[in-house]
């Protein structure tokens, strides 16, 4: 990981847990309100069909998140039609831990498991 040592030594990237779906909301809702998007969620998002669902946390907290789809038909998520895509609907990191590479690990470890279930290609 890229994250800063000793900064974030207590960081990790894990798979999202549905107990801890009043969290991912709160730290949804605060990436989100200094954007020109403001999107507020009532429900975490949930996917009909394959799924990478990541949370970065610090000190067992969440501070950033990433949701991707794999698409299953192509053509029904993304735009070009190919076999292995996905789609990335979300990824977020609080204003704070920002500029600290949380972002591009999630991805990272979003493109990593998006592999292993077929993924070839990713749209955002």
């Amino acid at each position: 990981m890229s994250w800063l040592a000793g900064d974030l030594v207590n960081s990790i990237i894990r798979e999202y847990r549905v107990e801890a779906e009043d969290e991912w909301l709160k730290c949804h809702a605060l990436v989100y309100f200094d954007s020109n998007e403001r999107r507020l969620l009532r429900n975490k998002p949930k996917y009909s069909g394959k799924s990478i669902e990541l949370a970065g946390l610090f000190d067992r907290k969440i501070i950033g998140f990433l949701d991707i789809e794999l698409e299953e038909t192509q053509g029904s998520i993304c735009y070009k039609k190919s076999d292995g895509n996905g789609m990335v609907w979300d990824i977020g990191v609080l204003p704070e831990f920002r500029r600290k590479g949380i972002g591009t690990d999630l991805l990272n470890a979003g493109i990593v498991r998006g592999k292993k279930l077929g993924m070839k290609r990713l749209e955002a």
